[in-house]
């Protein structure tokens, strides 16, 4: 036993000397609000066989509450510790929201479970853990306030819908896969895009995203350039390892069987005997891979200098699926190392992206074109038609010939058009959005953007109600600023940010646009969300200025486009042609394509056409331009 002696001691006034002999010889600790100073305060013990003997108690105490500074002292050799930088998300997101619930209990059973720093919690209530949150939940009689739903600096509580999915839905409206045209946004009935939203792997991954861009954008040489897809490989088998695990217990839960003893943990909380948590374990792995891929497109338009042939003729394949378990994956590593160690070459491993499906790596060598190379254990089972592919995308980049695969019209063409964006209206409505939840504006050429970000949304805590009519009026202005307001349900056509993350090979990643690495991270995991509106006639209105006869033929009416569905008509010289509209290849606009003639080689300010059904598309370019 310890007891303190009354007497004044160092580090609380008294002796001046003493004061600076403990305090100068102590650590010194910084915490969130304060600094904290180590000292050692004179006291009694107790010793063993009975004795009473002096000792020294060592406590923590906080400046300048407890323990002042001597004046004319330098203290620069206190050993001090200093807290870490916080992360860029922090930064924007502000302080964490207390954690743990409160439950308001009603008549006949019922209850509202409450944030435990809600303004309608009920004072004096016992906060409650997690485990008896999630008990509470499941009770008949309960329901959540909304600020008990998970905000993305809490802890998980909800199963159930929450505000910022509402935003989501109503900016974006429903969906459908560009690619399968199903309605379902992750195609799953066993659980919401709530559910996703508020994974922890989910939630997760923000920081590491954030973390990946901004070490991707700080690469300056090769060798940067090697240890950043290191870093990526690593993230990425890690996900794709457990994803995995998960798909195997999800199969032998539905075979009757326990999950394997190795399976990875299940983190959303859900019941473990039901083969429907294993496989939304795995879903979770699935789109964590893709947004981790993501950051791989953004290094190949890096590597690439952002011409788009190449992506475009290297993409004209099927995906090549996990790189986990991969039987020639060591082959393909010793290939990048060796590139860069012997030739000082960057080598990019094509399994990494999303965009490079033709071949294992490409190297530059700074000399010659980049070589696409397919890379086998065993040389004698290189397979004709891969290299054929190969041959085929090198052959349509650099000498105008037809793209890989069986149609032989299909050529890259120099369409010598500038490209237009408004990044800046963008990047501006992503960071009001980041704060206030919700923001919107008009955007040149009758258009209308408007963003939804879930942490802006959390930190506004408005409520359910609120958060209707704020979306409502804000969108509202935009659309009347845009002057595309009236007729809205009749003749306006949007397109989303949604879930696009990856699905199109030749849409510039959100890693490389010019925004802050912890927004690119937030519109790859679609916790913001941004949807361009504009309208049909009013569309065709400006082209017609532009000397166009455009003529909207879709019918008035609220339904789903269709992919492939023809909305305009544009009449020049008495010939058709089809175009997309911007940021949605399924809305065709029909005319005939311009004269133009396929380039020899490579240029940098080359932009690529695939002519295809007489189609010319727009895919991969920002939606707000």
């Amino acid at each position: 036993m310890v007891r303190s002696t009354r007497r004044r001691c160092p580090g609380f006034g008294g002796d001046e000397a003493g004061r600076e002999r403990q305090l100068a010889g102590r650590d010194g600790q910084q915490v969130p609000d304060a600094w904290l100073y180590k000292v050692a305060v004179p006291a009694w013990q107790n010793t063993p066989d009975g004795r009473v003997e002096s000792a020294w108690c060592v406590v923590w105490v906080r400046a300048p509450d407890h323990v002042k500074p001597v004046p004319g002292v330098s203290y620069d050799d206190v050993p001090t510790s200093r807290l870490p930088a916080p992360p860029a998300e922090r930064e924007i997101l502000g302080p964490r929201r207390p954690s743990g619930w409160v439950l308001q209990k009603l008549e006949r059973g019922r209850g509202i479970i409450h944030a435990v720093d809600c303004e309608e919690a009920p004072a004096g209530a016992p906060v409650l853990t997690l485990d008896k949150a999630l008990d509470a939940a499941e009770h008949p009689g309960t329901r959540l306030c909304l600020c008990a739903v998970r905000r993305p600096n809490s802890t998980p509580c909800s199963r159930g819908s929450n505000m910022a999915s509402a935003a989501r839905k109503t900016a974006a409206g429903s969906r459908r896969d560009r690619h399968t045209g199903e309605m379902s946004l992750f195609h799953a009935d066993a659980y919401d895009l709530d559910d996703m939203m508020v994974h922890p792997r989910h939630q997760a991954m923000q920081p590491v995203l954030a973390q990946l861009i901004q070490q991707l954008r700080d690469c300056e040489t090769e060798e940067a350039g090697v240890e950043f897809q290191r870093d990526l490989l690593n993230r990425l088998l890690e996900v794709e390892k457990d994803r995995a695990g998960f798909k195997r217990a999800a199969k032998r839960m539905r075979s009757g069987k326990g999950p394997q003893p190795e399976a990875p943990e299940p983190q959303s909380g859900r019941d473990l005997a039901d083969a429907a948590t294993w496989r939304f374990e795995q879903d979770v792995c699935d789109r964590l891979a893709r947004q981790l891929r993501s950051v791989g497109d953004a290094l190949a338009w890096r590597v690439f200098g952002f011409h788009r042939p190449f992506i475009l003729a290297l993409c004209r394949n099927d995906s090549p699926g996990l790189m986990y378990g991969k039987a020639g994956l060591q082959a393909e590593l010793e290939r990048v190392e060796r590139a860069f160690k012997e030739d000082g070459a960057f080598a990019l491993l094509h399994d990494l992206t999303n965009c490079l499906r033709i071949g294992d790596i490409t190297v530059w060598d700074g000399v010659h074109p980049p070589r696409t190379e397919e890379i086998k254990t065993n040389p004698n089972n290189t397979k004709s038609a891969q290299l054929r592919r190969i041959n085929q995308a090198r052959a349509a980049v650099l000498d105008g010939g037809p793209l890989p695969g069986d149609n032989a019209s299909e050529l890259l063409y120099d369409l010598n058009l500038p490209l237009r964006t408004h990044l800046d209206v963008l990047r501006e409505a992503l960071e009001r959005a980041a704060t206030e939840g919700i923001y919107a504006t008009e955007v040149p050429g009758s258009r209308a953007l408007f963003v939804v970000d879930q942490y802006g949304c959390a930190q506004q805590g408005l409520s359910s109600k609120q958060f209707n009519e704020r979306l409502q009026q804000t969108v509202d202005a935009a659309l009347q600023r845009a002057g595309i307001a009236a007729g809205r349900e009749d003749h306006n056509i949007h397109s989303t940010s949604l879930d696009s993350t990856a699905r199109d090979p030749l849409r510039v990643p959100w890693a490389n646009y010019p925004l802050h690495p912890v927004a690119c991270a937030r519109l790859i995991g679609d916790y913001a969300v941004a949807t361009v509106e504009t309208s049909g006639p009013a569309l065709t209105r400006l082209l017609q200025v532009a000397g166009l006869d455009a003529r909207w033929v879709r019918p008035p009416g609220n339904t789903d486009l269709q992919p492939g569905e023809v909305v305009m008509e544009i009449h020049q010289q008495e010939q058709l042609r089809a175009v997309a509209l911007p940021g949605d290849r399924s809305r065709r606009l029909r005319r005939r394509p311009p004269t133009v003639r396929p380039l020899p080689g490579p240029a940098p300010a080359r932009r690529a056409l695939r002519r295809s059904t007489a189609a010319a598309s727009c895919a991969g370019t920002p939606s707000t331009r």
